[in-house]
């Protein structure tokens, strides 16, 4: 009877310790992050972003959309900045310029965070958080992509709680990237009784203003 009471409880102590290696094992196994790549896409175009090692957001890809969404981590060339920011490293035309409230002009957009939102058969809207490390200063990429119609549509939020107010010195709706050697503007004119002329014009270097 001494001996059956002693297999048991070595048994037990068996099956104890099996059970505590089970849950070690899960508890280290960390859950899947994001990937670093935010693909926003349509039918047949497609804007890929990168989360860089350096806590940026860099544009990776936009162009022609492409099979197998993994396929665009393999692209390589240069990555600029998705919303590049003024009084730091950035020597062209910046997406944003701010004063601090302490009148720093600086401003580093990190990557934070993102989420889709309105997602159906043709729409879905991406919210990309971007925020200073330094400031309490965040803003936020929102792009509504259509997928039937081939149109991405972007927007930008801007908040901030700074003690004092912040001085906004330009701030755009959107900052793309491209690349190819030659690109049209198709814009439309008129006045009053005469709308929508459309008018196709090729870019020259440098800025390119329409004002009426």
């Amino acid at each position: 009877m001494k001996r059956k009471v002693q297999n048991i409880t070595s048994m037990n102590k068996r099956r104890t310790l099996f059970f505590k290696s089970i849950f070690v094992v899960i508890i280290c196994n960390p859950l899947p992050s994001k990937s670093q790549n935010i693909v926003i896409q349509t039918n047949h175009i497609a804007l890929v972003y990168k989360i860089a090692d350096t806590k940026k957001l860099v544009q990776l890809y936009f162009g022609e959309r492409l099979t197998d969404t993994a396929e665009y981590s393999g692209i390589t060339g240069k990555q600029m900045d998705a919303f590049p920011s003024g009084g730091s490293i950035y020597a062209r035309e910046p997406g944003i310029e701010v004063t601090h409230s302490d009148g720093n002009p600086s401003l580093q957009l990190n990557y934070l965070d993102y989420t889709i939102d309105n997602q159906n058969a043709d729409t879905a809207t991406t919210n990309i958080l971007l925020k200073d490390p330094a400031y309490p200063f965040q803003l936020t990429l929102h792009f509504k992509s259509y997928k039937n119609e081939d149109v991405i549509e972007e927007w930008t939020t801007i908040e901030h709680q700074e003690k004092l107010p912040v001085i906004l010195q330009r701030y755009a709706s959107a900052s793309i990237h491209l690349n190819a050697d030659k690109y049209y503007l198709m814009h439309f004119f008129g006045d009053w009784a005469s709308e929508m002329h459309e008018e196709e014009t090729l870019l020259p270097e440098g800025l390119y203003n329409i004002q009426s």
